[in-house]
């Protein structure tokens, strides 16, 4: 039996520590390159299925980009695998890693606003999820398609700019893909609340409002997990295949714990100048009440709902159609 390949877009995908974590597994580097074989209990050797089969990752970070460019050279020299840069080309930087399994691409452009990716970032989605080897099965409704398609957004969509809705549009109509993200929010609204209540929101809001540009996101990006439900229901996802989970209590106080063990370290060794990491402390501990912002892991599966379910050569092209390159 044919097992499903996997191919992602990540926007805002190009950082390092992605990029390391999807070239590697834990620390044996052999596994990353490609599908292993291992035995089973009855003592069959099977092959396992690797993390993905075709990685497309984009970030306007030029400095990002290039360290994780980095990382996926490494791994690709660790697997004795082929490594192809086509870059700096005047604002874009790219370059691929291929494996006798799976495919690694990077880019440095705007995640935000697909219908301005380039050329080549366009070609490359198009390859993964639409003309590839891995759509020449399944292509017709009702059939499963023979890959499994994700756009992963992990602490990034809150960043972009001027909002996130042209991507999940695109994501919908026409990746036909479903979407994994860790994402910021607002609390949930009261019904009702104390004038002194009301008070503190008023203050928290401004608060944050003052906050976003220093965390580079438009504040009209932060929106209660209901309204951003509703963004992703606009967007064409049904209700019923979105999910939000809450995870502030495992996200804000272990990070203010993380600063605050980096303080006490470098006071420990008499060392100064932990101003920054002390400010930081204080700001998740701020945020770990879940008054201010809450985090979330995002689900918002793509079902080929009525309003997009259609044949492949029926779907909007997957190229640009009047290609700009936006400077990193």
């Amino acid at each position: 039996m044919r097992k499903k390949a996997t191919v992602h877009v990540a926007p805002g995908g190009g950082d390092a520590d992605q990029a390391g974590f999807i070239t590697s597994d834990g620390d044996d580097n052999k596994k990353s390159c490609g599908a292993q074989n291992k035995t089973n209990d009855n003592g069959k050797t099977t092959e396992s299925t690797p993390l993905f089969q075709h990685y497309v990752g984009i970030t306007i970070e030029k400095m990002q980009c290039a360290f994780a460019l980095s990382r996926v050279e490494k791994a690709a020299r660790n697997c004795n695998s082929s490594v192809r840069e086509n870059g700096p080309s005047k604002d874009w930087s790219a370059i691929q890693w291929q494996s006798t399994s799976r495919v690694v691409e990077l880019f440095c452009g705007d995640a935000a606003k697909p219908h301005a990716w380039s050329e080549e970032i366009q070609r490359s989605i198009s390859t993964a999820f639409g003309e590839g080897r891995y759509a020449k099965e399944g292509g017709e409704v009702g059939v499963k398609r023979a890959e499994e398609r994700y756009v992963l957004g992990l602490d990034t969509l809150y960043h972009f700019s001027p909002s996130r809705k042209e991507l999940f549009e695109y994501s919908h109509f026409t990746l036909q893909a479903t979407i994994l993200a860790f994402d910021l929010f607002l609390p949930p609204k009261p019904p009702s609340s104390p004038p002194l209540d009301k008070v503190k929101r008023s203050l928290n809001m401004f608060a944050l409002r003052c906050l976003a540009p220093a965390l580079s996101a438009p504040f009209s990006n932060f929106v209660t997990m209901a309204e951003y439900k509703q963004l992703l229901e606009k967007a064409g996802y049904a209700p019923e295949d979105i999910t939000i989970e809450d995870i502030t209590g495992d996200v804000f106080p272990g990070l203010a714990k993380f600063f605050e063990k980096i303080i006490h370290e470098m006071s420990a060794l008499g060392l100064k100048g932990f101003t920054k990491w002390r400010v930081s402390g204080w700001l998740f501990r701020w945020l770990a009440s879940g008054q201010v912002l809450r985090a979330g892991v995002v689900v918002a599966r793509w079902k080929g709902s009525s309003r997009s379910r259609m044949n492949r050569d029926d779907r909007p092209d997957l190229q640009v159609q009047n290609p700009t390159c936006q400077s990193c």
